[in-house]
């Protein structure tokens, strides 16, 4: 019993990492996305800097273990 509760703790701990780490990578999507658009006043611009974003986010998840081993 109490080994499924560690499992499934470490499990949400993991999870609960990873959305933390996606709610920090907010910020700098929307500061720069706001430069950009001051700077360019394009919605693509921002876009693309949105997905650049996307991606780095993705980088950082494969790099860091979101579920017990």
């Amino acid at each position: 019993m109490i080994e499924a509760y560690i499992i499934i703790r470490s499990e949400f701990m993991g999870i609960a990492r990873c959305l933390g780490i996606g709610i920090v990578m907010i910020i700098p999507s929307f500061v720069g996305g706001g430069a950009l658009w001051e700077l360019f006043k394009s919605w693509a611009a921002v876009s693309v800097w949105i997905i650049i974003m996307a991606i780095v986010y993705g980088i950082i998840l494969s790099k860091v273990h979101c579920t017990a081993d």
